[in-house]
């Protein structure tokens, strides 16, 4: 992965980003003829790794189970921008209780007002949940936090190797 060098987040900087308050994940899986396909969707984030939850005959499901390789990319939407990448391999882990997928949906709609939440996660949870593990490791990890930058509202703050990439 790229290594972002002063920019990049410490272990305590990844993991407060990442739990401060909810965020969604887009992931990049495979579809059938081999073409990539990205959607958000809601996360976990607990002991390095990320849980996914999908009803388990929903396509992210089968795509996850047929082709488990993923990129993951949580981001800010704000500048100066803080982003996490991820590559890995999603692994379907029992959740027999739903405890797991109780706790991230409620984490998800924590900050949601207006709704019915009890009634929203019986509807959610009727449909049934597979639960996807993904693991972070420093080899499969990448990030970033512009904040550390000198000078953030300068056009002349880039990132390292960016001024090279763009052919400047």
């Amino acid at each position: 992965m790229m290594d972002f060098g002063e920019h990049a987040m410490t272990d305590e900087d990844l993991t407060a980003f990442l739990t401060e308050k909810p965020r969604f994940v887009a992931v990049a899986t495979l579809r059938k003829d081999g073409s990539p396909f990205v959607v958000p969707v809601g996360y976990l984030y607990e002991d390095h790794c990320f849980y996914l939850t999908t009803a388990p005959d929903r396509a992210l499901a089968h795509r996850l189970r047929r082709h488990p390789q993923v990129a993951l990319t949580v981001f800010s939407d704000e500048w100066p921008v803080k982003f996490v990448l991820v590559t890995g391999t999603a692994e379907e882990i029992p959740d027999p209780d739903l405890a797991l997928t109780k706790r991230k949906h409620r984490w998800m709609m924590s900050r949601v007002e207006g709704i019915d939440h009890d009634e929203f996660e019986r509807n959610h949870l009727s449909l049934g949940r597979a639960v996807f593990r993904v693991r972070v490791t420093p080899g499969n990890l990448a990030s970033s936090d512009v904040t550390k930058m000198q000078h953030v509202e300068s056009e002349a703050a880039t990132l390292p190797g960016e001024r090279e990439r763009a052919g400047l």
